[in-house]
């Protein structure tokens, strides 16, 4: 073989060691990339679950009993508003708790709100917020001023509180919404709901904010007009 011809099979060599070499290093850096990512989700989670909040209302009352959730909530007259709150609002109601928020987490809650939802219809929500609590720490509920929006069904057309809508309050389907933020700014809520066939407490995942609210009304209404889009639909094809 030529002097050219060696040169010309070294060189080949040379290029097949230097391509190999270099997917083998592909892969490694690869590999080395996704071990980072792992390490990093790892860090992550241990820093989220060091500062995890977990509110929920705690109450000598075993709220696992229907008969206690039954009286969980209790109304303050309207006529007792102005005398406990002298400068609360129409659109604001009243509330007795004979309970207190806790916090069993690992971390401080912050910006902590109070969200209570009945007949599952985001039309009938009332609403509070809190102070941070620290982890460990409660908060004692007594009389908590909770207010609907202007566009709620409790309230009537000069934006007070419908007297029929108080007297039924408690009658009615309910849910408690509790949420807050860690100190990273992340979501979380907690829900206690009246209804007995569900357990007291049920935390949601971090992220993830308290769902929307509609009522049986508003589901059958969405789904009627669903139905009369798509008989629409199939008349113009």
């Amino acid at each position: 073989m030529s002097l050219l011809g060696w040169a010309t099979l070294v060189l080949a060599g040379a290029t097949t060691i230097s391509v190999g070499f270099t997917a083998w290093m592909a892969s490694k850096t690869s590999q080395l990339a996704e071990a980072n990512e792992k390490l990093l989700e790892q860090n992550e989670r241990h820093h989220i679950i060091d500062v995890r909040p977990i509110i929920l209302i705690e109450s000598k009352f075993n709220y696992e009993l229907m008969e206690n959730r039954r009286s969980l909530l209790k109304p303050v007259h309207p006529s007792d508003w102005s005398a406990i709150f002298p400068g609360m609002q129409s659109n604001f109601v009243l509330m007795g708790f004979e309970s207190a928020l806790k916090n069993i987490g690992t971390g401080v809650a912050m910006n902590p709100t109070m969200l209570i939802r009945f007949e599952n219809s985001a039309v009938k929500e009332l609403e509070t917020d809190f102070s941070p609590v620290a982890a460990g720490s409660s908060l004692p509920l007594e009389k908590i001023v909770f207010s609907a929006r202007l566009d709620s069904a409790f309230l009537d057309q000069n934006r007070r509180f419908k007297p029929e809508e108080y007297q039924h309050l408690i009658g009615q389907s309910w849910d408690i919404f509790i949420r807050y933020y860690d100190i990273y700014g992340n979501v979380y809520y907690t829900r206690h709901p009246k209804d007995p066939n569900q357990r007291w407490t049920n935390l949601g995942e971090r992220g993830e904010d308290i769902p929307p609210g509609k009522s049986k009304a508003e589901m059958e209404a969405e789904l009627a007009m669903l139905t009369s889009t798509s008989s629409d639909y199939r008349e113009v094809r």
